[in-house]
Parts: C-alpha cells; structure tokens; sequence
C-alpha cells in the first residue's frame, strides 16, 4: 500500500513538472516560504509586487524578490495602497499596518476596539479607503465597520447578509460584493445601494475603464464586465466546464483580454470560448496579479505558493517609436515642452486634487502604449518671499506625477524629475501670477 502512494505520488510529481515546463510557468523560490504554503493575496503598487502570506510580507521589483523584515512572520490577509501611495496591510489578528518608503510599518491597533464593541477578536478579511483616513472594513463575522484611524472610531454599517469582498474603482467609486449580491456603497449616507440581486459575489477586480465582478448564480459561476466608456454592464459568457467550478479571480490582462482563475488558469477569446493556459490539478488559485517587468502574472495558490507565468507566445515590440503623440488633444513632438493644463494640487502643497488623477490617467495609458520613449517632469511656481521652499515645492509637485505614473504601472527608470521653483516665470510681467504655477512634461526617445 505504502509503494502504491509513493508510486501514485512520484507520477503525479513529474507530470505536474512536465506540465509546467511545457505551459512554461514556473515556481518562484527565491525563500522556501513561497515556495509552499498559502499566498492571501498579491497586490501591484507601482512597480513593486506586494505579496501577502500566512509566513509574512514579501515584495518583488524586476525579479528580485525580498522579505519585509519589519513584519517578519506575521500572517498578512490584504494588501491596499493609499493616495499617497503608502501600502497598508491587515493581518490576522485584527490588527492594520501603514507601511512607507517599504522600510517603516506602523501599526494600528485595533483588537482593543472590536473587543469593546463586539466582545472578540475580529479578523479583518478586506479594507477599502473611504478617503484618507477612514476605512472601511469586513470582519471575519461578514460585518461591515467604518474605521476613523485617527481617533480608532469604529461604527457599524448596518448590512443584513453575508459580506465578501470590497473594491474601490477610478472614479473612487466603493463596491462591495456578498451573498444579497454587488453594492454601491454610497459614502454620505454610509448604505451600500444594492445593483445585483440575484448572485452571490466573492471577487471585485478594477482597470483602467471599469470594472470586473465574478460569482456564482444557481451554484454555477457567472460575472460581469462594467465600462465607464460604455456605461453599461456586459455579462461574460463561461463555458459549461468553467461554469461548474469556483472562478476565484478575474483580472483584465496586458493583452486586453479577460484572464481568470479557478485550479486553472484562462483567457477569453470569443463568445463563450475560453483558452486553457495552465493546469494546477487540485490546487485552488487564490489570486493573480499582473507582473509588469516581463508582461506575465504573478499567481498565489492556496498551498502550493507563489507561481510566476508568461505566455510563450507574447513576443516584446521591437518597433521604433513615433516622433510625435496626442495628449490632451494636442500633438507632441519628442524634445517639445508640454504644459499639463487643468493639473491641481491641494494649496501650497503636492498631494494631487482629485480631478487631476483622470488627466494623468490619460498621462499613463499614453506611456503604457508607448514603452520606448521617456519623460522629463518639471516643477514651476510663481514668485515668492522664500525661494528655498519654492523650489522645494516645485520639485514635490513633480515628484508626485511621477509617483502617480509609477502607481499606474510605469516604470521609475522611464521618469526624470526636477523643480525650479520660479526660476522660469511663465508671465514675468505678473511673477505673483498663478500662471506660473504648473508642470511641464517634455517626451524624449533616450534615458536621461
């Protein structure tokens, strides 16, 4: 008996090797913690690849992979980012870390608070930003809390079902998914506004234009698709063999095409048609994330750890740039200066106004398309009594376009960042003038 499982185990062994070597996806083992075990969830920031496991927090950039010493053997659940681009992340304690320049972890401390309110330790299975410092939360009990992480104000959202999942779109937009089906969560009132009623939702994915939201309805999967562009929803036809198991992510890939997961890993194609890209046996996936140095995914199994792919047939662009593109309407030639009209900023300070995040989302998609050309961001502001502090500004101000373009997924290397403060006045008749206040970008075909 004891030969036969050896038997049985060393076959399915190599044909597990064989299929990922002819699949071409490999496993990641760089620590021998992700090389087993469960990976909670992956998260994109910029650049870096964030990866969340019952061993602890891992982060990767341009394949080097690196343990974050300050939470070392803590069991991470979720991973989020803020505005600023601060990571967050909840463990399985109750407990919420804000984590910056991936050196220094703050901790929140929140056992406390759900001991008062509910007499137990909760675990918070996911968080979304409400704005900069509210939360909001799902318990390990399927309750739904706002957090005030200044004064650890926890209130509850009356919500009379089983909660799941939570989401926050481009527009800011909250989506929460449970077994009543996806909410609207509408952010004065503090009520999630019910929009799908029929299915239970467990997966929330955001792009570029819209979003993705993946279920089940009568015990078999089903999902949606919804485009800002568009302004409607489209179901996403599966198969009959996907739809009669768990799909447990959807993600919107580098080819534009629906990706999912359920213990196999598949994209769309036409219709209902669906292509087989990899086959983890028993092995349920958990979550995906798009690997942006080599176009491939990242993908976290429930024990089998952390998985890297990338489709053999996704040859890179070897094409020579064009020497000029559209932005705002307007062409641009390489070497040109260009004013990013309409770009705002809080007074006297960098963070970014709301309204300015659609016209660098315009900003990033044109980088995206076009990976090799470079961009120079300069920093101007009008005149002053302190030129230290001008110049200290103008460069923060351009600091923060790049770090939001680094967020949406271009790399640091392609970005160059300078502030010179009111050196270069717009309109010199009117130094004082707000037109001096902005921030030029200029396009180039080489590193600088």
């Amino acid at each position: 008996m004891i030969l036969r499982l050896v038997s049985m185990a060393i076959v399915y062994f190599l044909s597990f090797s064989l299929f990922a070597q002819k699949n071409n996806y490999e496993l990641v083992q760089p620590f021998a913690e992700l090389s087993s075990g469960r990976i909670n969830s992956i998260s994109k920031v910029g650049t870096d690849i964030w990866i969340a496991t019952e061993q602890g927090l891992f982060v990767e950039n341009s394949g080097s992979l690196l343990r974050f010493e300050p939470l070392l053997e803590i069991p991470i659940l979720k991973i989020k980012r803020d505005k600023h681009y601060s990571i967050w992340v909840s463990t399985y304690d109750g407990r919420i870390f804000q984590i910056k320049d991936k050196e220094v972890a703050t901790e929140i401390d929140l056992s406390t608070t759900f001991q008062e309110k509910l007499n137990r330790e909760q675990l918070i299975i996911d968080f979304e930003f409400i704005n900069d410092r509210t939360l909001l939360i799902i318990s390990d009990q399927n309750q739904l809390f706002k957090l005030t992480i200044d004064d650890i104000i926890l209130e509850k959202i009356p919500w009379y079902g089983k909660v799941n999942t939570i989401a926050k779109d481009k527009e800011s937009k909250i989506w929460l998914g449970g077994d009543d089906g996806l909410f609207e969560f509408d952010k004065d009132s503090n009520n999630p506004k019910p929009l799908f009623a029929s299915s239970e939702i467990f997966k929330i994915s955001t792009y570029f234009d819209g979003i993705l939201v993946v279920g089940v309805k009568n015990k078999k999967s089903t999902a949606w698709s919804f485009s800002y562009s568009e302004l409607k929803w489209n179901k996403i036809r599966f198969s009959r063999k996907i739809r009669k198991n768990k799909v447990r992510n959807i993600v919107l890939g580098f080819d534009r095409k629906i990706w999912i997961s359920t213990n196999i890993l598949a994209r769309f194609r036409k219709k209902n048609k669906w292509e087989k890209l990899a086959d983890f046996g028993n092995v349920p996936v958990l979550s995906m994330e798009l690997n942006q140095s080599n176009n491939g995914y990242f993908i976290g199994t429930e024990w089998n750890g952390l998985y890297t792919y990338r489709p053999e047939h996704e040859v890179p662009d070897t094409t020579e740039p064009k020497d000029f593109f559209v932005f705002q309407g307007d062409e641009i030639r390489l070497g040109e200066k260009h004013e990013i009209r309409k770009l705002l900023f809080e007074q006297d300070d960098s963070t970014l106004l709301q309204s300015s995040l659609k016209i660098l989302d315009e900003l990033s998609s044109l980088l995206l398309k076009e990976e090799k050309i470079f961009l120079l961001i300069e920093g101007h502001t009008s005149v002053g009594p302190d030129s230290d502090k001008l110049n200290d500004l103008s460069r923060s101000r351009a600091q923060s376009v790049k770090s939001f373009l680094v967020y949406k997924g271009v790399s640091e290397k392609r970005l160059s960042v300078t502030g010179y403060g009111a050196e270069y006045l717009k309109d010199k008749r009117h130094p004082h003038s707000d037109v001096n206040k902005r921030v030029e970008i200029t396009l180039k075909n080489s590193d600088f």
